[in-house]
């Protein structure tokens, strides 16, 4: 979430406005002149307005769920990790890298890494939902965020059946007695609407990088 400009010149300028405000405030009781004692007050009232300004901007910044406006539409996380390889600007971008900086692409296994690494940051963050069905029950159940902050990854594997399998396992070096709570899931899904806005197969500041590293390596090898 992009800040507000107008709030992170909040610190600045409340300690600006605090230290004025405090030494004029001083000097109109010592002189008690009136001049002072107004632009003491108004220093105070501006420095408290940027003060409720950063506290504000801290709030509308910290990762909020992505609102869709439609119904989740809850599908095995592999298509998410197919739509951040395959469909999004997002993917193509990080795949020009490689070839514009290392004249090669990105291995497979090692973008489905990252890629999952990305749902990882965005599931800690609030960002997406991610649900998963128990090993013997039926149904989804709500996976957590604190559960992937403070116990859990979620790691990528290849698999017969979808290519690659998303598992959720605890992180390493996990004690005993962490590992024996975890929740044991068999398949994780995601809301594929939620990582559709977040990373979408059109975005203009993305493609225009892309478009530029693009050029950038047809450029080195002379084509």
């Amino acid at each position: 979430m992009e800040k507000r400009p107008w709030a992170l010149a909040g610190p600045p300028l409340t300690t600006l406005g605090l230290g004025t405000a405090i030494r004029l405030k001083i000097l109109g009781d010592e002189v008690n002149h009136p001049t002072a004692n107004v632009a003491s007050y108004v220093l105070f009232a501006i420095s408290g307005f940027w003060a409720v300004a950063l506290i504000v901007n801290w709030l509308w910044s910290k990762p909020k769920p992505v609102e869709t406006g439609q119904p989740a539409d809850k599908q095995i996380i592999s298509h998410a990790l197919f739509w951040l390889s395959e469909r999004s600007a997002w993917g193509r971008w990080f795949r020009m890298q490689s070839q514009a900086h290392n004249d090669q692409e990105v291995p497979e296994q090692s973008f489905m890494h990252i890629a999952v690494m990305v749902l990882q940051t965005a599931a800690c963050e609030g960002r997406i939902t991610l649900w998963g069905v128990p090993t013997g029950r039926a149904g989804f159940e709500d996976v957590s965020p604190d559960l992937l902050q403070t116990r859990a990854v979620l790691s990528v594997e290849p698999d017969d059946r979808q290519l690659w399998r998303v598992n959720l396992g605890p992180y390493t070096g996990a004690t005993p007695d962490v590992v024996a709570v975890l929740p044991k899931f068999d398949w994780l899904a995601v809301d594929m609407n939620q990582v559709k806005q977040l990373w979408p197969d059109v975005d203009p500041g993305t493609d225009k990088k892309t478009a530029k590293l693009k050029k950038k390596f047809l450029k080195r090898v002379g084509r």
